[in-house]
């Protein structure tokens, strides 16, 4: 890893590097259970992992991505924040955490988020065209090109200098929640995820509109977050049909993607760009909702077995 040269982003990695090295302003919960691989046990006991250790983990790697931000800012922004989503969702796990802890890291991921919509809507463009090369539409990209966010790249200062005080912040509310949590209040959480993206599930079944999927996006991630928080790689090695929240997490995203590319564009409803949208969009919303139902209704029983092992 490159250092930093940019004067906020170096002062932000030092912030980082500073919490990392200091354990006790960390979330510390301890398991005495022992480790198993799921493949191999029916019960499939968990690896259960501190939320210390992965907060830990996660920071270091926002750190890596920090002093990358200029040379590879779409990577970086990415990653950046990937990360914050995945700590908030640990944050989620711990019932008296505060809510300024979850506020600090969607904060930072919103002021990056103008920077990563701009390139993903000329992504989204592009992909389409490829799959359907008569719907190429130079105005239509010529007007993607043209976003301020997508010319600059990189945040400018102002807004770096926010993220600086918002890490700050963030890792001074965190010494304050630092306490042991339950094995069984922290599953209560990880089960009232699963029910809340049943609920998801369900509203999209009566309206799929763009704030019913984002809604059930964001649900479904939170619990995708937390199972691999628990388990780690293992759900995946082993095709575990819990993975499937994973997958419905990336097709709920590429519908939202469409979502947020139709609203910049704002087309009439009858121009052939926006109606063939519309149809692939419905075609994903029917798939959704079968990945979802298998999820949320078919593994149902799945999911409580192997939680089980660890209450």
């Amino acid at each position: 890893m490159r250092e930093p040269d940019h004067p906020v982003i170096e002062i932000m990695s030092t912030i980082i590097a500073r919490a990392i090295t200091n354990d006790s302003i960390f979330l510390n919960r301890n398991s005495n259970h022992s480790t198993d691989s799921i493949g191999s046990s029916a019960a499939y006991i968990a690896v259960v992992s501190s939320v210390q250790k992965k907060i830990k983990t996660l920071l270091m790697e926002l750190q890596k991505f920090l002093a990358d931000i200029e040379s590879q800012p779409e990577l970086a922004i990415h990653g950046i924040r990937k990360r914050t989503k995945y700590i908030r969702a640990l944050l989620a796990i711990d019932p008296a955490s505060a809510t300024e802890l979850r506020g600090c890291m969607k904060k930072l991921s919103s002021i990056l988020a103008s920077y990563r919509d701009a390139r993903v809507n000329l992504d989204t463009y592009q992909t389409i065209i490829q799959i359907n090369n008569s719907l190429t539409n130079p105005a239509i990209e010529t007007r993607l090109k043209q976003n301020s966010f997508l010319a600059k790249q990189l945040p400018v200062d102002t807004e770096l200098e926010i993220i600086k005080h918002l890490l700050e912040d963030f890792i001074a509310q965190l010494e304050s929640c630092s306490h042991a949590i339950s094995d069984d209040q922290m599953l209560q959480r990880i089960e009232s995820s699963f029910h809340s993206g049943k609920k998801g599930l369900e509203r999209v079944k009566r309206e799929a509109n763009v704030r019913a999927i984002h809604a059930w996006r964001k649900k479904t991630k939170l619990l995708w977050y937390q199972l691999r928080f628990l388990f780690g790689d293992e759900l995946e090695e082993h095709e575990h049909p819990l993975v499937l929240s994973n997958a419905l997490g990336k097709l709920l995203g590429e519908i939202h993607d469409l979502d947020v590319l139709m609203k910049v564009l704002d087309l009439q409803p009858e121009h052939p760009f926006n109606l063939w949208v519309q149809e692939l969009r419905q075609n994903q919303v029917v798939h959704s909702l079968k990945l979802g139902h298998t999820l949320y209704v078919q593994q149902r029983s799945t999911f409580y077995h192997i939680l089980k092992p660890i209450h």
